[in-house]
């Protein structure tokens, strides 16, 4: 085969894959174990392979993988990706620039910075930097590397040494990634201070400002701040006001981590949700979440003009980043990493198509089909709502007139349908309690594609009920 067919047989095959995700009834899953799996992907390293065998791996990747845009795919903070931003990832692909200098992605640099402005507008903030990234993880620690610089600038010269022990303060229910980031920056891992959650998974303020006073009663230098918002499990917010005021007090950084609902900055009706969020020093947000924008496109961005830039550039790179009058589009220099994806055109074209209006009519459609579900959660004697949702995390679980361990019994549940392909909506433990945690981030589901999830929960519940008896 020559070139031109085998990328006809291939985009045909992923064109029908992405018209198949219009579905509702395709599956999820074809599940294999791993021994399956490594046989049908059996490589050829050492000899090669051929034409037929590059398209039949293809076809068995698409086959075998996790359909993400499939309407039962309910188990991860993304879903789905709109069509305007796939096209912009399959075109940013096959072009393969990198977006650190204008000289080699001069449309990427634009469309990063325009987007940098549009996002810092609507957090609030008059003269932002930032940087698209790799996932909020990522911009978690830019954010902590931007407070360590901004109070102590000789640490990127000198490190650590003559620092005293610095303290970071984030919700018990926060995400993982402040550990990692208080790892790779050198203040470690201990030195990451939980603070307790209300029932909602809320921050207890009280508690807040008790341990920022412990930890400077034990001669530590608290440093950094973190209102979650919104939470992975419960999709709770932290009182952005409220912690704001501490942190002015106390001259602390303050970030928000709103990789998960920084997107509700879209919308009309909610956006009341992140209200203060202009107060904070710096802002992660992922729009490959709620956005649907196709994995990985995520930003960092503070209000802090040029600390961005003093806290990750180096003198060492002349070889790429040259003396010229569009230096301040040569994006490198604002990253930790050298080499770039233009993660910021398939999200540009997709806000460009959808227009504000669009999109915040999609942010709000999740929000009523969230509160649809909730609804119908209620409404049904089986079905035990654990926690009172904030937004469009609904955590939840089933009920038995056996008995059973519920806990047990929900996670078979999940698993049954897991396996089978049914449905696929990940779990987590509320209240001690194990629930589902079925997330509403697709709005191109309709409250029947949540219906027909239900249906296969009820399915899966009664067969193993059968086998119980």
């Amino acid at each position: 085969m020559n070139k031109n067919e085998i990328l006809d047989v291939v985009f045909s095959e992923l064109k029908n894959q992405i018209l198949e995700n219009d579905n509702p009834e395709q599956q999820v899953l074809d599940y294999k174990e791993p021994n399956e799996l490594k046989e049908i992907f059996k490589n050829s390293f050492i000899d090669g392979s051929d034409d037929s065998k590059l398209i039949e791996n293809i076809r068995n990747y698409i086959k075998y993988s996790v359909k993400t845009s499939a309407k039962q795919f309910h188990n991860q903070l993304f879903a789905g990706t709109n069509l305007p931003s796939l096209l912009g990832e399959l075109t940013s692909v096959v072009m393969n620039a990198s977006n650190y200098t204008y000289e080699v992605s001069p449309i990427g640099a634009l469309m990063e910075t325009e987007l940098i402005d549009k996002m810092a507008e609507k957090i609030g903030y008059e003269h932002a930097s930032g940087t698209f990234l790799t996932g909020g993880s990522n911009g978690n620690l830019v954010a902590l590397l931007c407070a360590r610089q901004k109070y102590y600038d000789k640490v990127k010269s000198d490190g650590l040494y003559n620092l005293p022990k610095l303290t970071i303060f984030a919700n018990e229910k926060s995400h993982y990634s402040f550990e990692k980031a208080a790892n790779i920056s050198g203040i470690g891992i201990d030195s990451v201070i939980y603070i307790k959650s209300d029932n909602q998974g809320e921050m207890i303020i009280e508690d807040l400002e008790f341990q920022i006073n412990e930890s400077i009663k034990r001669g530590e230098k608290p440093l950094f701040v973190v209102a979650t918002v919104c939470t992975t499990e419960y999709g709770s917010f932290d009182p952005i006001i409220k912690i704001n005021d501490i942190c002015k007090k106390n001259d602390l950084w303050f970030h928000i981590d709103g990789a998960w609902g920084g997107s509700i900055l879209l919308s009309d009706k909610h956006r009341n949700l992140l209200k203060g969020c202009e107060l904070s020093d710096s802002f992660v947000w992922d729009p490959h979440k709620m956005m649907n924008i196709p994995l990985i496109c995520s930003a960092f961005l503070t209000k802090h003009k040029g600390l961005l830039e003093d806290t990750v550039s180096t003198n060492r790179a002349d070889y790429i980043f040259h003396e010229h009058e569009l230096m301040e589009y040569d994006l490198g220099r604002f990253s930790l990493q050298c080499g770039r994806r233009v993660d910021a055109f398939k999200l540009w074209l997709a806000w460009d198509y959808y227009g504000d209006k669009g999109m915040n009519d999609r942010i709000n459609k999740l929000f009523d089909t969230a509160k649809e579900v909730t609804d119908y959660i209620k409404s049904n004697e089986d079905l035990e709502l654990v926690v009172e949702p904030r937004s469009i995390n609904i955590n939840f679980r089933t009920l038995s007139k056996l008995d059973v361990d519920l806990d047990k019994f929900n996670l078979a549940i999940r698993e049954k349908m897991r396996l089978e392909g049914s449905s696929l909506c990940n779990y987590t433990k509320i209240n001690n309690k194990l629930v589902f945690r079925l997330i509403i981030n697709n709005p191109e589901k309709s409250f029947d594609d949540y219906k027909k999830f239900f249906l296969n929960l009820r399915t899966a519940k009664s067969e193993i009920e059968k086998s119980l008896k």
